[in-house]
Formats: structure tokens, sequence, C-alpha cells
């Protein structure tokens, strides 16, 4: 761990978690911790498609504080407990976005957000100050009112779910203790939150509604509808921390007590300040433009919202089959967003935490143990198995060929071989044919054939690393599928049928349920990364590889753009979606690292800003900020699973990453002749490893 000075890190204070809440990039400004469970802020909206993470930068007006928001989705999930303070009249009805006044809805006035890693403030319209803070299963309110105000605290836990809540139950213990939890239902199937809340105040009485309807004097209620208000009195502050546990309520007191015993607000914001500290000093950056260090900082902070910690103080886990576990000496995470995070977020997670990624990898390697395969998209302990491929592999076949070796080998070998040989549609198709056809029934056929085959050259690494030759040159024969769906004549890949005949097809078309999943043959013909050399022979060799290359970024960009997915367009190349994050670093292949430089440089400069809508499409849980982190540093990754960092664009004139192991990786601008310096050193060629 590195040892921060707190005079000297100061890289904290460029970051700003507005960036991102606006436009489609779905990120959350809640008070968080590193890859912390908890995100505790403000929930502004529950419906649509820019309500994933529950708040959106142009509302003004706000439905309550929960402890848990996804960053980045597409889809929505979380929002768990949501609390909120009230003077006056008690309502059940949280009103909407256009009329917040007829329900429990408080507007608020936008210029009095702050928002930073660790803390975030606001003041309500009602003149109630919001102070809020957290740990990595803990959270912590503090509410200032105005004179002689008569508060209530409404806990919601229907917010967010509906007719979707299972169970719920709430229970008053004593005057200053509330618990309770919900079991519900969303993206991912039976999610359960426990909760032990504790209050620095003592309540006068409660109400419980269990209907929606009325509110009757309860202590206690199990329902699958359940509000309730606290009534406190007049009181000038309140106090509220509250621990969250996905075992039980005995693991969610425990976690409160360990993380935060005290009513030290202040000191709690300060502790979780430092977390984040550490891990914004791990990179080091040269520059005079304050807007870049704000937009790369911010960049760096989103990429420690995901994966997030799931398991409790006591190392106790609900796992992918539904029952308690207890974490022999590893750390159990979730939210693996495996689709997007396999191409940056988890190669830049390689060098700047090395012993977390192990520790990744472990909690695949359980949810495998348990149900059988590595999980696809991994939320809560369920695998919601969203999208195509399977890149648990590619993150630890990635980790495994850089070293990153501290778990069973043997058992990770089993288990990638197991996930791929599964009797599943797509996977049966992709065996019996050599390729996904288009006529059987299975969507996205062609992005299907392309993933799974990297996949397969994956399991290839290890297997001949391990000595497996046979093994090995099984699986590299069916990591060649990729040339089943090349269409020589158009240069693109294609749908193909069962019989070998080519679908018709229109290679700008990209609509949710075609060969092509968000995006488009354009976009897609490109993503062969474990054998790049190859494509470009199939396309005819170097000149008429770039030639296509090239026409890419200048095709006409409104052609196919039907899908909210598809922003961020240079030609039909697509920075906003992920199937085309590699394309940029491909001319590296045919001589033209220029060309490289050119373009990341301009998606550096253009679709990334310091402002609410500054990230070009979903943020995908760090993987578009880990796109920007690399390549602001003038390395990507194009082949997750072999040590190489191909070089662009170096954004800054010097960078340094600071490794676990105590050394520092220097990165300078050098001339024309030779762009990048290496600790001191002139870089030949356009990769390192």
């Amino acid at each position: 761990m590195i040892n921060i000075n707190k005079a000297t890190s100061n890289n904290l204070k460029y970051v700003n978690p507005l960036i991102g809440t606006g436009g489609h990039g779905h990120t959350h400004p809640g008070a968080s911790v590193p890859n912390g469970f908890v995100v505790l802020g403000p929930d502004t909206r529950v419906e649509g498609w820019d309500a994933c993470s529950g708040y959106y930068d142009s509302d003004r007006s706000i439905l309550g504080f929960s402890h848990t928001h996804l960053s980045g989705t597409g889809i929505a999930d979380y929002g768990d407990i949501l609390i909120l303070p009230k003077i006056g009249t008690m309502t059940l009805e949280p009103g909407t976005l256009e009329n917040p006044d007829s329900g429990y809805r408080e507007r608020f006035d936008k210029n009095s957000e702050t928002a930073s890693p660790a803390y975030y403030k606001v003041k309500l319209n009602s003149g109630i100050q919001v102070e809020l803070t957290a740990k990595q299963r803990s959270g912590f309110h503090y509410y200032t009112f105005p004179e002689n105000a008569k508060v209530n605290l409404l806990i919601d836990l229907v917010h967010r779910r509906d007719e979707n809540t299972l169970s719920a139950s709430l229970k008053v213990l004593d005057p200053y203790t509330i618990v309770g939890s919900r079991i519900s239902q969303s993206w991912s199937p039976e999610q359960r939150i426990y909760f032990y809340i504790k209050i620095d105040k003592p309540l006068q009485k409660i109400y419980i509604s269990t209907d929606g309807k009325n509110l009757n004097q309860l202590k206690s209620a199990n329902s699958k509808q359940i509000q309730s208000y606290l009534e406190l009195g007049e009181i000038s502050n309140l106090k509220v921390r509250i621990g969250i546990s996905a075992v039980d309520i005995n693991g969610a007191q425990r976690n409160l007590a360990k993380e935060i015993p005290t009513w030290q607000f202040y000191e709690t914001v300060d502790s979780s300040k430092e977390l984040w500290r550490e891990k914004l000093a791990k990179i080091d950056i040269k520059t005079e433009n304050e807007t870049d260090k704000i937009i790369f900082y911010t960049a760096l902070y989103h990429t420690y919202k995901a994966p997030h910690i799931y398991m409790d103080v006591d190392k106790r886990f609900r796992g992918a089959d539904g029952r308690i576990h207890t974490a022999g000496g590893f750390t159990n995470y979730t939210l693996f967003s495996l689709w997007d995070t396999f191409r940056a977020l988890h190669p830049l997670m390689t060098l700047l935490e090395p012993s977390e990624t192990n520790e990744y990898i472990k909690s695949m390697l359980i949810h495998y143990d348990q149900v059988g395969s590595l999980p696809k998209w991994k939320l809560g302990e369920k695998d919601v198995k969203t999208m195509v491929g399977r890149h648990a592999i590619s993150v630890i076949v990635d980790a495994f060929t850089k070293g990153l070796r501290n778990y069973d080998n043997w058992w990770a070998l089993g288990a990638m071989i197991d996930t791929m040989n599964r009797q599943e549609p797509e996977l049966n198709a992709y065996r019996n044919y050599g390729f996904v056809p288009s006529d059987v029934d299975v969507n996205w056929s062609v992005s299907r054939t392309l993933e799974f085959a990297y996949n397969d050259w994956a399991i290839a690494q290890v297997a001949r690393i391990f000595g497996n030759i046979s093994l090995a040159e099984g699986y590299e024969k069916r990591s060649q599928a990729y040339r089943q769906v090349f269409d020589a004549s158009q240069k693109l890949m294609r749908p193909k049928r069962r019989d070998g005949s080519w679908d018709n097809f229109d290679p700008f078309a990209a609509a949710w349920e075609s060969p092509f999943i968000e995006g488009n043959s354009w976009q897609y013909t490109w993503f062969v990364p474990h054998n790049i050399p190859d494509l470009i022979q199939l396309m005819g060799g170097k000149s008429a590889f770039l030639a296509q290359l090239e026409k890419l970024f200048s095709l006409d960009s409104s052609q196919g753009n039907e899908l909210p997915d598809i922003t961020g367009l240079i030609g039909q190349y697509a920075h906003g979606n992920e199937p085309s994050h590699h394309i940029p670093y491909l001319f590296n292949f045919v001589d033209r690292n220029d060309l490289t430089r050119a373009y990341v440089k301009q998606i550096l400069i253009t679709m990334y800003k310091a402002t609410p809508d500054g990230i070009i499409g979903n943020e995908d849980c760090g993987q578009m900020s880990a796109w920007y982190i690399l390549s602001a540093l003038g390395l990507y990754q194009v082949t997750p699973g072999t040590p190489m960092f191909d070089l662009g664009y170096l954004h800054f004139p010097q960078a340094t990453i600071h490794l676990d192991n105590g050394k520092d990786f220097v990165i300078q601008k050098g001339n024309h002749s030779e762009p990048y310096l290496l600790n001191g050193q002139p870089v030949s060629g356009w990769q390192i490893s």
C-alpha cells in the first residue's frame, strides 16, 4: 500500500462526482468509499432510461436518500432503504418530477449541492440541510432543521420496487433503534437487504403503513409494502447511522458497529476521504490544465465504483446458491459488468490493484464453485446473465499471463473450460457448427461468435502455459470461428446460416434483436483482438485493412444509429459503447501509430468533459473512465490475455504510476521520432510488456 502524505496528496480536490450524472452517463454522486457496497445519496427519479442510477442532474426535486446505487449501467437496480427527513405533513405518495408537491418529494436548490467522493450535501427547500457520508457497508446522515420544526423521518421500503417487493419487515427495538429487511427482485432476482438503524434523538411515535394508504401506530410490521414515519418532535438536528447486509440483521448491526461506531460525523467524513486519497494518489499527472486534472481524477474515481465488496465484517456473505458462506482468506466482491470491463477496467486494475485483482478472480471462482459457471454479469449474489461472451475468462487469463496467480490455477482452468462447454443454446450452436448461425433461435449470432472465439483463445493461453498442448491446440482451433462469419467480398463480418449461405443484412443496422449486440457490422468487424494479423490478411493485407479502417472513421454517422447506446460517433466508430473501444489502436498493426495517436487524442478531447454530460455514453461500471485513464497515459490493451500494452497518445507531458511493489512507472513525451519515454528510456515500436 502507498503511504500517503496528506500535505502532498491533493488529487481528491479534482474529483467532481457530478460528472456523468447528465447525458446518458448514468453515474451517481452519492457518498462512498472505494469499492464500497454503500453509495449513500439522493434519488431524484425512478422512471425512464436515465433513471438507472436513481439520480439525474437536471432534476430539481429529491425523493429521498437511499443506500445502494449503480454507477453507469444501462439497466436500473438498487436504490435500497430510502430515508427522507420531513417537516410537518406525513404523506405516502412520492409525487412526480412534474409535480413534486403532490407527494413527499422535496424540492432543492441546485446551487446548494456539494458532492465529493466521501461526502454529499444539499439544502432542501423546506430548510433542511442534509449531509451524508459512508463506509463500505454503512452510511451516516446528518440533518440540520430550521427553528421550531416538527420533524418526521420517512423510511420507505417500497421505493424503486413497488410490486417487485417480495417481502419486507420493520421493527422498532427501542426509541433509538430500528431494524428491518427488504427482499425484492428487479434486474437481479431475490435481492436481500437487511438494515440496522441508530438515531441520536428518541422517536416519540412510529407510524407504519402496509397498504400505501393508511398509517397506523405500530412497532413492527411484515408486508410487501412497508412505509414508515418516525415522529421526532421539535429538534434542531438529527444524526442517523445505518448498517446494511445481504446476510441478516445481525450482520448489519456488526457492520455498523465496526465501521461507524460513534456519532462523530465529520471524523467519519475525514477517514472516508483518506481512503479515496490513497487510491487517487496511485497516479500523478503533470499538467497545467486544471480541467484535464478534473476529468482525469474523476475518471480514476469512477474506476473504483465497481466491483464492490459483498460480505460482512465477520466474513459472511450470501452466495450465488442463495446460501450463507464464510469467506476463508479472501474478500468477496460483486458488481462484475464483465462484457464492459474486461476491456479496460480490469487491465487497469492489474496495474493499480494487483492484490484486489486476485480477490476479484477468487470471487468469480467461488461463484463457479456454487453454480457451475463463471459469472457473465454479476449483481448482488446472482448472475443476471446480461450481454454476450464469457468474459470472466478474459479477466482471469489477463491476470494469469501477467503473473497474478494467487488462487488455485488448475481450478481456474477447469472453471473456464466448464463455462465454455455448458449446455446452453448459444454455446451448443457455437460448438455444433463452429460458429453461431443466424437461423438458430439465438440473438446476436455474429457478436456471440466473435466473443466466444476470443474466449476460446484465452483458455488456450493458460493451457499452453500449463504444458497441455493438445488442449491448447483444440481451443486455438475453435478460436478461429471469426473466419466463419467474415465475408471477404465486403470485408465485413456478417450473419451466416447453418447451410453456409450468407444472410441478407445491412452493415449499418443496429437493432436490439439483430446479429450484433449494441452495435453493427462496421463496429463489430474489428473484434478479433486475439489475432489482428490474421484479420489483416483476411481483408487482403495491410493496405486493404488500413483503407477499411480509415473508411470506418469517415462513414456517415447518421446511418444505423437506432440504439441509444450508440453514441460518440466518428464516422461509424462509436465511442459511447464498448465494442469500438480498441479500434483506434488497430492503426498500430499497419504501421500507422500516427493515426492511432490522432484519433485517441480526438476522443480524449471531444468525448470527455468536466460537465454533468461529460461522459459520451453509459459509464458502465468504470469502463468508459478506464479507457480514458489508460489512453490519457498513452496506453491501451487491445488483447487482454497477453501481458502487452499498446502505445497511443500521451495526453500529458508526464505521468507516473506508483506500483504496489514500491516502484514507479514514469511515462513522458519524447520527440517526433521517439514519442515516448518510459522511465527515461526511449521506446522502440508501439507495444510494451
